[in-house]
Order: structure tokens, then sequence, then C-alpha cells
């Protein structure tokens, strides 16, 4: 407020002040004044402590009449002008008694907004409901993320403002806004309910700053609005009535509630505990999970029932127990692991069952091929040959082996038949046993226990492979095996 009182100072250096607002729009401070100052020239330097994007107007009103002046523009010929009416004014009177009235209408650009005095925007941001302040703070944040103001030398951040000097350059900061704010908010709107008709895209730590440059009345402004969003990213219910007022419900061990209708009896005497305790189950592992516990605990370090006053020791209380809880839970995970390992293990023992029946009917079929023409040379070789049967490959002989030849490839195609129901058996098996732990175990633990399906892929490659090989080496025995028989055949006739 100092550099704008040079303004007045320098048309009334004894005014006095009477009044001051502040808004997102506009600007404006009211002095009682009795005497002129004599030198125009410093009105034409004081006005440029006022942004050149924002316009204004200043308006002296006398106090025995209803006789006005006005200036909306630095021009100097015109500040000039309103200056000899004011020194008209006053050689006529003797004095210049009256008011003096200066307005600032602000425009945001490119997310860049004047803050002429802190304290007094304060004065504005705190007061109304809790709902009312909150939709100040966001029709503030639609306008802008850098606030600029004369009365700092030195520029502080949160993840939604940034509070600094007049920038001397076009070069305009870019937003605070970090990456993980997104899925913070993605996050509470998972593990909490919220009910309410106003916009509320914030966090806590929107309002926490890396300096504390902004003078009390706006730091502890921002530090109740900061326990309200630790409140509201903590708490099962929030709930913003139509009259304004904010209700929290906790149900932890016990259910508690809170109800905050003026921010500024807000006690903030727990505030570090619900930051600390916030960022903490918003960073890496289950939020549901996590918040659990902060709830359980809230309500055991909550002293008489009353969430805003909490014992020390919680976030330690809360990071003990979630260790022992995972303590816990890793148990149970391994013992599941292992049984799922198992049941893996066994899996792939009957994909190599599978495989093996081919084999199997394979060893057999080739088997009775084989002995049956052992058989049949030994019985022809032992036997005492009649002048009319030298042969070995009698045609009798001929048609029964031709005959289990044709019951050999009967017995491929069942095998093929047989192979392929197993292997689709088995494929349905392993994903109804892989879906069955879903509700269990993340996605990606499941991934990880059955190795991303590799070995399920190589168990089903091992099947066709086997399968292949078995059917090519049937059918060339088969064929290797008729060629020589029929070749002996023909050479008895």
């Amino acid at each position: 407020m100092v550099a704008l009182a040079d303004i007045i100072i320098a048309i009334s250096p004894n005014a006095t002040f009477r009044s001051a607002s502040e808004s997102t729009e506009d600007y404006t401070i009211g002095y009682n004044c009795s005497s002129l100052q004599t030198d125009c020239d410093k009105l034409i330097d004081a006005l440029g402590q006022i942004n050149v994007r924002d316009s204004f107007t200043m308006a002296f009103t006398a106090q025995s009449s209803e006789t006005a002046f006005s200036l909306s523009s630095k021009d100097p010929v015109k500040v000039k002008s309103f200056y000899q009416q004011l020194k008209d004014w006053n050689d006529a009177f003797g004095s210049l008694n009256g008011s003096l009235k200066l307005r600032i209408g602000k425009v945001p650009q490119k997310k860049t907004l004047s803050i002429y005095s802190l304290s007094v925007f304060a004065d504005h941001l705190c007061k109304g409901t809790p709902a009312d302040i909150l939709g100040k703070i966001s029709n503030l944040a639609e306008a802008a993320y850098y606030l600029e103001c004369n009365e700092l030398t030195e520029t502080t951040h949160s993840s939604l403002f940034s509070f600094g000097p007049k920038l001397e350059t076009d070069n305009y900061p870019k937003s605070p806004e970090p990456a993980h704010k997104p899925k913070h908010i993605e996050l509470r709107s998972k593990a909490c309910s919220i009910y309410t008709n106003i916009k509320f895209n914030f966090i806590s730590s929107d309002f926490v700053f890396d300096k504390n440059i902004l003078g009390n009345r706006l730091h502890e402004v921002f530090a109740r609005i900061s326990l309200l969003c630790s409140l509201m990213s903590i708490a099962d219910i929030t709930k913003i009535d139509s009259n304004g007022e904010i209700s929290y419900t906790v149900k932890g061990y016990t259910t508690e509630k809170l109800t905050i209708s003026s921010v500024s009896a807000l006690d903030t005497s727990a505030l570090k505990q619900y930051h600390d305790v916030y960022q903490w189950a918003y960073t890496d592992g289950n939020i549901i999970d996590k918040l659990g516990i902060c709830r359980n605990l809230l309500t055991i370090h909550a002293t008489d029932g009353n969430i805003l006053k909490l014992k020390e020791g919680w976030l330690e209380s809360v990071a003990s127990n979630h260790a022992i809880y995972l303590k816990d839970n890793l148990k149970q995970y391994v013992d599941l692991k292992n049984k799922l390992s198992d049941q893996i293990q066994k899996g792939s023992e009957k994909a190599s069952d599978i495989a093996k029946n081919i084999t199997t009917y394979l060893r057999t079929s080739i088997f009775s091929l084989t002995s049956f023409l052992l058989s049949a040379f030994l019985v022809r070789t032992l036997a005492k040959p009649t002048a009319t049967e030298q042969a070995i490959i009698t045609p009798s002989v001929y048609w029964l082996f031709l005959l289990i030849v044709g019951i050999s490839l009967a017995i491929l195609a069942y095998a093929l038949a047989e192979t392929n129901a197993e292997k689709i058996r088995y494929i349905k098996s392993y994903k109804a046993f892989k879906s069955r732990y879903t509700d269990l175990l993340s996605k990606e633990d499941i991934n990880f226990i059955f190795n991303n399906d590799k070995d399920f892929i190589r168990d089903i490659r091992y099947i066709r492979s086997t399968r292949k090989k078995s059917v090519i080496l049937w059918v060339c025995l088969l064929i290797f095996m008729t060629a020589v028989v029929t070749t002996m055949r023909l050479n008895c006739l």
C-alpha cells in the first residue's frame, strides 16, 4: 500500500487514510485530504506505480459540495489539467477539504495479475463462508498464476501460485503446477467421496509456499486453505453444503465428524501433521490401504474427538503400522506366490505329458508293426515251407500288414485329435487359473509371477513341436515299412 499512497501524497501530503479494498477485479483506496501539493510532476511520477496493463480512475469530491474532479489517464497533459482543477478549487476556498478515491481496474495478461496490497487482498480472501473463499481462489487461479506485487523483492512459489515483484521484461513465468498434481487429484477421486457444486481442483501443496514472505495475514489465509485441502484428501466424505459450510467425515476405529463454517476461526495447529501425512499417503503404494491406516490412527490421535487437535506422532504411527501391514501382506504374498509357482510347475508337467502322449502312441503303433513283421519272418524261417509257399511275405501276411498299417493311421488320427483337445483344455485351464487371483494381486504382480506368460508360451510351442515331429516320423516310418514290405512281396511273384 506504500507505493499507491505516494499517488495520494503527491496530491495532498497531509491526507489521512479512510478505507481500502482489493479483489481479483480491482483495488480501491480512499483518503480524506485537506491541503494541496505544489509539485504536479510528483503526481505524474507516482502514477507510474500503476501497472500499464491496468486501468484507473482517481476522483476528488469536495466536502462542502457535490463538485468532483476525476482523472483516468497518465497522459501528462491530462494530469496537469486535473491538477490545475484541484489548484483552482484550493485557491478559491483556501483549502482542499474533501475525499480522494483511487480505483484500479485489474486486467490479467498472460496469466499475470497485479496485487497492490498483500494485507488488503488477504482481507478480501478470508471474507465469507468456506465455499465463498474456495470460489475466490478458483477465480484467482483461472485468471493468473503469477501475482505481481511491488511490496515484494523476491519470488515465492507454491504448486498453484507464484508471488513476486513486478516483472521488468515480457518473459512471463511458466505455470508452477507440478507434474504429480493431476495424479494426486485422480487418486483422491478414487479414495475419497467429495460432494460439492463448486469447481475444486486444489491440493494441499497449492497453498504451501517455499518462502514466508507474504506477511502473516496472507500466510495465515493460505495455511487455512491448505488445511481444508488436506482434510479433503484424507477424510472419507467431504460435503460443501448450499450454505457454504464444509463438513468432513472420517471413518476409522471411531467415526469422527467436523463442520467448518468459518475459515478465519480455523485451528491450524495440526496443519503440518496433516500436510506431512497427505504427502506420505499420496506418494507411491496403494492409496486405499494407506488412507485406511491414516484414518484409523487419525481417530486415535484426535484429542476428545476433535480431528483439528491432534496428539504428536500421527505420521510416525502411520508409517509404523504401514510397515507391519506390509510385512503381514508380504508373508501372504510369498505364500500365495509359492502356491502359484507350484501350480505353474504342475502346468508345465501337464504340457510335457500332453506331448508325451502322441509319442507313446507312435511307439506302440510302430512296435506293433515291427513285431508283426518279425513274427511273420520267424514263423516262415522256422517252418518247413512247402513247394508252393517259398515266399516269406505271402498274400495273407501282406494283407494283414496293410490292415495293421490302416489301424496305425487311424490311431495317428486319434492321437492328433486327443493331443489337440488336451492342448485346448490346458490353455483354457491356464487362463482360468491366472484370472482367479486378479482380486488378490495387482496386474503387475500377476504378470511377474507368471513371467509374462513366457513359460506358458514355451510349453505350447513344445507341444506343437513334439506333435509335428511325431507325425512326420510316424508317417515316414509307415511309408518306409510299407514300401519295403510291398517290394518284398512283388519280388516273390
